[in-house]
């Protein structure tokens, strides 16, 4: 199951970049390279739903690129990147050891759920209600052992506020690489 919605899920953001560029020249792409794709869309599901870090890796060659969800393009593989704790400490051992962490921001909450301002607070409430008694359950507790998140806590904003100095230095120094 995981594995056809990752699926669908992979399918659904190629169909989006694709829809988004140019139509391709008669002459691009074969049934070798459909083939490749479509093997490689199944390996990284499979490696993603075994949380085979070291798996998904093998599958970017050092000259890869691919667009992000924000739209950047991205080539190749990272000398440095920011991380979240979070993901940091579901890496296996291995993958972690071949890092190390340079800085660290104050705590911050891993994930967030929002909801739209069009939403009526009972409507929010309702939802934040549902989320907590998720938390409470055995099957709510074993997810959030999982994922490594700890608890569900009611934000205020003061996270992202602490939060927005280490953004605005980041995007400098982005800024003055390029």
């Amino acid at each position: 199951m995981k594995v056809r919605i990752l699926y669908v899920i992979a399918l659904l953001g190629i169909m989006a970049i694709a829809a988004c560029a140019p139509p391709p020249t008669p002459t691009t792409g074969t049934a070798a390279d459909e083939t490749a794709i479509r093997a490689n869309v199944e390996a990284y599901a499979e490696a993603a739903n075994k949380g085979d870090v070291t798996a998904l890796v093998a599958l970017f060659a050092d000259d890869y690129e691919r667009v992000g969800s924000d739209g950047k393009v991205i080539n190749g593989r990272a000398d440095a990147a920011v991380l979240g704790m979070q993901p940091f400490t579901l890496a296996p051992p291995e993958v972690r050891k071949q890092l190390r962490v340079l800085a660290e921001t104050p705590p911050l909450s891993s994930q967030m759920y929002l909801t739209h301002p069009r939403l009526r607070d009972a409507e929010v409430n309702a939802i934040r209600k549902a989320l907590l008694a998720f938390a409470a359950t055995p099957e709510g507790k074993a997810f959030m052992q999982r994922g490594g998140y700890g608890s569900f806590v009611k934000i205020d904003g003061n996270e992202l506020r602490a939060f927005r100095p280490y953004a605005i230095q980041a995007s400098e120094i982005l800024q003055a690489a390029q």
